[in-house]
């Protein structure tokens, strides 16, 4: 039991659905959700449209990608270095945020200003929370015994690294899915591309949830899974 590893499928539909999920928190922490989403959309129905039966891509609608099967997540994987070419626009580079003026009275910043506070602390922002309720977060660190947190260094993946993420993970799992390569050869490869794989995810992981305690491939089973696949 100690060797146990899911099937396949399962082990290849948890990953990818964690890596995506990862994607599209990254792109929500800049705000730029709903941008990710309208380029990603016009492409996959591009694929829809040519009804390839090995390839059954269909858009999700939010990160809980309700609906989806593992052929689902599976299809999404083979066309990721294509379809998240667009990371490489300007547009989704990570921009450093915009601090109110130091002689600017705190009831005067805007939703924007009390954001960027927050963010340069390592504080979460709920991006649908009002003015007032970021006006209120920020006051009542401010109100603290022991003074506002410090600034904490800016740690945001670049979308580089979203992108190097996506083709590890192309990569794995088109390794482990291959009909071509097989003994030894194949091991070594699938080894050396799951160590870079969740090193890679362990970094931006950290910097994406900076208040989760363990690593994320410690709480997905099935990124686990790939050390024991050989």
């Amino acid at each position: 039991m100690d060797q146990r590893v899911e099937t396949i499928m399962h082990l290849a539909m948890n990953t990818q659905k964690a890596v995506f999920k990862l994607v599209l928190q990254w792109a929500s922490s800049m705000e730029k959700g709903k941008e990710l989403k309208n380029r990603i959309k016009p492409m996959i129905e591009s694929v829809q449209e040519l009804r390839l039966p090995y390839i059954p891509c269909r858009m999700f609608k939010n990160e809980k990608f309700g609906g989806y099967v593992a052929e689902n997540y599976r299809a999404l994987t083979m066309l990721s270095p294509w379809i998240f070419r667009c990371l490489l626009d300007k547009e989704f580079t990570p921009s450093l945020p915009v601090l109110p003026p130091h002689a600017k009275p705190r009831d005067k910043w805007t939703m924007k200003e009390n954001a960027a506070w927050l963010k340069v602390r390592g504080i979460k922002v709920a991006q649908k929370s009002s003015a007032a309720e970021r006006t209120s977060q920020v006051d009542g660190y401010f109100n603290q015994p022991n003074g506002p947190p410090s600034v904490v260094p800016n740690i945001t993946p670049s979308s580089s690294d979203i992108r190097h993420l996506l083709l590890l993970l192309f990569r794995i799992f088109g390794t482990l899915f291959s009909t071509d390569l097989n003994g030894e050869k194949a091991g070594n490869r699938f080894d050396a591309l799951a160590l870079q794989f969740l090193d890679c995810v362990e970094q931006i992981g950290r910097a994406c949830l900076p208040n989760k305690k363990s690593p994320i491939w410690l709480s997905k089973y099935g990124m686990m899974g790939l050390l024991r696949c050989r």
